[in-house]
């Protein structure tokens, strides 16, 4: 019994063999779209495709906008007999589909740390966390850190000025954009044969992504509020559920992380890469207490993921979120159907917005986090609005609404400063220091043709 799955994206068609319960992958993989924007791997993407049972299809209804699936069968006691099989036998296709996925304990790197502890600082560029790297001794280069990918990620520009080219030769897994790299050096910190994977779109103001697998055998510490980034040796201690919390992986690859929403338990991705806050799947949305309903924020993606947009939702959430020591009160969530497109088990995500409360430490070997902060409670964000315009990379306005027109915003004006923060710096600043944050009126300076305008700008409240 074969199944033949289609889709209107170009590069995605599969066909099943349901009664050997195994995919097939016909054409090569486009893109798909990861909820942290970049970094996700062809090594993930596959993951997301090999989910078993009625994740499949599951995985299928939020991969893409529409699909044409032919079935071979010719009754519906048929289709209900394969999805029970498939069902029953998760844990054999799960066995099979996982056994050629990136494993990055296989393809660890050799770390070296002086005393065994180094600390450098870490900088945050367009909302992201970002840290020198020297690559094979030369650099510095930006990479962003990241615990969103399994192996380290190098930009097509990177990739040209070291003339790298992959060598899929000495890898087990069947990715042919792997590598090895001779080195990384983050201050005193030097990382050896280093697995990475050639990406061939821009990375979005980075040269590339560290990646789970260079830091595998040693404890990463990532200081949100003072930005320090430190590597040390050892193992964290048993999880207790309060501080030290127990990872749990999905597909051996990345990490999620078991948090309360309101009353009940909710596993998500920690994912440095995201710039949001608290991003859900609209299934597991549907079963939480809300506000009111959710309204429609913006389309997200991100490129170098096959441009794909999703809607994203946001609303207040009527209870809180505890994340480790911290009580989140009546956060602000959003809600997208990306937010579910690494595996069905962990279709959440908890972007840098949450995690930049947090001094957190990653130790990959015992699959645990520790999780402390200055803050015990963070109070409920103010209102939420919006100014009523976008900008383009050379900060023009290329999206109005009436609201910011009827204050004197135009179309074509392009923004120099926000309450005198130059405006490449203020669009991307995600701390609550942002002119962008809150509910208060922004001073604008804008040059429009030869004549430079200064204009203020208050907020359309939206969600109280």
């Amino acid at each position: 019994m074969t199944a033949t799955v289609v889709s209107l994206v170009p590069n995605r068609a599969f066909s099943w063999d349901l009664s050997k319960f195994s995919i097939v992958l016909i054409d090569g993989i486009g893109g798909v779209p990861s909820p942290q924007g970049v970094g996700h791997t062809s090594s993930v993407r596959r993951a997301s495709i090999l989910t078993p049972g009625l994740g499949i299809l599951s995985r299928l209804r939020n991969d893409v906008s529409v699909w044409l699936v032919y079935w071979k069968m010719l009754t519906l006691r048929n289709f209900v007999s394969v999805v029970a099989s498939l069902c029953l036998c998760s844990d054999a296709i799960l066995a099979q589909g996982t056994s050629n996925l990136f494993d990055p304990a296989k393809y660890r790197a050799d770390v070296f740390l002086p005393n065994d502890s180094v600390e450098v600082p870490f900088e945050i560029q367009q909302g992201r966390p970002v840290v020198r790297v020297r690559v094979n001794g030369r650099g510095p280069y930006v990479f962003g850190i990241e615990t969103g990918s399994p192996v380290v990620v190098l930009g097509p520009a990177l990739v040209q000025a070291l003339k790298l080219t992959p060598t899929p030769d000495e890898f087990d897994d069947d990715d042919k954009n792997l590598l090895f790299l001779d080195s990384l050096t983050l201050g005193a910190a030097q990382f050896r044969k280093v697995v990475a994977e050639t990406y061939d779109d821009d990375l979005p103001g980075m040269d590339g992504l560290l990646g789970l697998d260079a830091y595998y055998d040693v404890l990463m510490t990532v200081e949100g509020p003072t930005h320090r980034l430190r590597f040390t040796r050892g193992t964290l201690p048993e999880a207790n559920g309060r501080d030290v919390i127990e990872l749990h992986p999905i597909a051996g690859q990345l990490y999620t992380i078991e948090s309360m929403v309101g009353h009940m338990p909710m596993r998500a991705l920690f994912d440095t890469q995201n710039l949001g806050g608290f991003l859900f799947d609209p299934a597991y949305s549907a079963t939480m207490q809300l506000v009111s309903p959710p309204i429609e924020t913006d389309s997200i993606g991100w490129p170098g993921i096959n441009n794909q947009l999703y809607i994203s939702k946001r609303t207040r959430l009527n209870g809180d979120i505890q994340l480790g020591p911290v009580t989140f009160q009546r956060p602000f969530i959003d809600i997208s159907a990306q937010a579910g497109l690494i595996d069905s088990s962990a279709v959440n995500n908890f972007g840098w917005e949450v995690l930049q409360h947090f001094t957190w430490t990653l130790d990959q070997r015992s699959r645990r986090v520790r999780l402390s902060s200055s803050q015990d409670v963070i109070p409920p964000p103010p209102a939420y609005g919006k100014f009523g315009f976008s900008t383009d990379r050379k900060n023009v306005v290329n999206e109005i609404v009436p609201w910011a027109q009827r204050q004197g915003l135009r179309m074509g004006d392009q923004v120099l400063s926000v309450n005198g923060i130059p405006h490449s710096k203020a669009s991307h600043d995600t701390s609550a220091a942002s002119p962008y944050r809150g509910i208060a009126p922004i001073q604008l300076v804008i040059r429009r043709g030869k004549t430079t305008k200064r204009i203020r700008l208050t907020k359309q409240i939206i969600l109280p």
